[in-house]
């Protein structure tokens, strides 16, 4: 038990100007400092003293009064003293705040970190307010004297919870003052989340709520073009997917997705003409003028010598086949076949190599901007997020119905709005994103997207092209 506060007693320095006149218990209770956290909360033992205690201030001037003061603080503005509300009373000193007196029993190390975060919190969270002194041995905690109780019930639920674990947090072991941890942000664990109701609940809040992170940067994404890059750029990061996982979350669904575009390109769009015809029988059945105008074709810029090693590749099976039955044999159009088997799902995989690319033009583009390249890899990957998107809630619809009605998909419109849609979206990106004019976003757009042409048409197709050539 505690005793009474002694009727006069000096001030014991703590801290600087800080003095403090602790009320000590009976017997010798002092013990080793302890400095883990999870001990300190385990052996808090908060304890209230009787009676009520008052904030007062004093001049330096005067000599202190006769009473017994338990703290004293000396600023600026002259000392504020604490002492027993009867005594501030019988001398007639204005008060400033009436207090409970809260005394933490654990010795708490000096250097200890965490214990005041944690107690402070979870006052905070019942809405209390609390003055903290720190004694050598000791935390003491004034808090509104009309709070006591609440206060009071709030530190020891915190033991509580550290003496159960209740209040450790799972997933990094920090200790929970609230709902969530303040550390990783983890909600508390509950006997309730290991059932497989917990999983279906999680599973469809996610789905079905246009609040969660998904919903919303998705919807952002579609919608709202350079709102999620501007808002990383400018720090505002909590609302949003991370710019690398809603790429590769949008490459992933992509992924399983028909390719109808650029990013794959069939065997007979990586070499000559010639060879295209080569490789595949149907198109013998083309007029004579057409034909020729494909073998005058010389296909992509590395076909010139890629176009020798299909060839190589091809006389090797042949040869290979024909020692083994002279009946049979390895063409091009069998070479062909094995490549496009591969062709769709290597594209897929490379898409990122546009997102680096783009941002490094952007980047040239914009140089007077003196952005990072990191921030550039930013806006490509939301731009190339939202054209994966696009492609499958768009494009391959629209294709889709071509297909069914007959519309012939190289009609001007279709041709025309999908980079229209493109380069609109990309100028407002970089109107937002870099705080560009509208003509200057617009020729940024242009650039940028004729640049990521150009390395698609140099490196993108020659990297794939390779990488199929190695695989098959």
């Amino acid at each position: 038990m505690w005793r009474a506060l002694r009727a006069a007693a000096a001030p014991v320095p703590i801290c600087g100007d800080v003095m403090v006149d602790r009320p000590m218990p009976s017997g010798n209770l002092v013990t080793a400092p302890v400095s883990d956290l999870a001990d300190m909360l385990r052996t808090l033992q908060p304890e209230r003293l009787p009676g009520e205690f008052v904030y007062v201030t004093w001049p330096e001037t005067k000599p202190r009064p006769d009473v017994p003061i338990l703290a004293t603080v000396r600023e600026a503005e002259g000392e504020t003293l604490v002492l027993r509300a009867a005594d501030a009373e019988a001398l007639g000193l204005p008060i400033h705040l009436r207090a409970a007196w809260i005394t933490l029993n654990v010795h708490s190390d000096l250097a200890a970190c965490g214990l005041t975060a944690a107690f402070s919190r979870v006052l905070a969270d019942a809405g209390v307010s609390c003055n903290v002194l720190a004694g050598t041995y000791h935390d003491h905690l004034l808090v509104p004297a009309e709070q006591a109780d609440k206060a009071l019930a709030a530190l020891i639920e915190l033991q509580r919870g550290a003496e159960t674990r209740d209040n450790q947090c799972r997933n990094c072991l920090a200790i929970l003052t609230g709902p969530s941890c303040a550390q990783c942000g983890q909600a508390r664990f509950v006997e309730a989340d290991r059932r497989m109701s917990h999983l279906v609940r999680q599973f469809f809040d996610n789905l079905t709520s246009l609040d969660s992170r998904f919903w919303r940067s998705l919807l952002g994404l579609m919608f709202r073009p350079g709102l999620l890059t501007r808002d990383y750029l400018d720090g505002r990061r909590q609302r949003w997917m991370a710019p690398v996982s809603l790429f590769l979350l949008a490459n992933v669904l992509y992924f399983f997705a028909p390719a109808i575009n650029d990013f794959e390109l069939p065997f007979g769009d990586q070499v000559p003409g010639a060879m295209a015809l080569a490789a595949n029988p149907a198109l013998q059945s083309l007029d004579e003028p057409r034909r020729e105008r494909m073998r005058q074709n010389s296909g992509q810029i590395h076909s010139s010598w890629t176009a020798n090693w299909v060839t190589r590749r091809v006389a090797e099976r042949d040869a290979a086949a024909r020692s083994e039955d002279p009946s049979s044999g390895y063409s091009v159009a069998d070479y062909a076949r094995a490549y496009d088997a591969r062709s769709a799902d290597v594209s897929k995989l490379l898409i990122i190599m546009h997102v680096p690319m783009m941002a490094l033009m952007s980047m040239l583009v914009l140089w007077f901007r003196r952005r990072y390249f990191a921030e550039h890899m930013v806006v490509s990957l939301h731009l190339f997020a939202f054209v994966l998107m696009v492609t499958m809630t768009v494009l391959l619809p629209i294709e889709y119905l071509v297909r069914w009605t007959g519309w012939p998909i190289e009609s001007g419109m279709f041709k025309l709005v999908f980079p229209a849609l493109i380069v609109g979206y990309s100028a407002i990106t970089f109107r937002r994103s870099f705080d560009l004019g509208w003509l200057a976003a617009i020729a940024t757009a242009l650039m940028v997207l004729a640049g990521l042409l150009i390395g698609n048409v140099l490196i993108y197709r020659f990297v794939q092209f390779a990488i199929i050539f190695a695989l098959t």
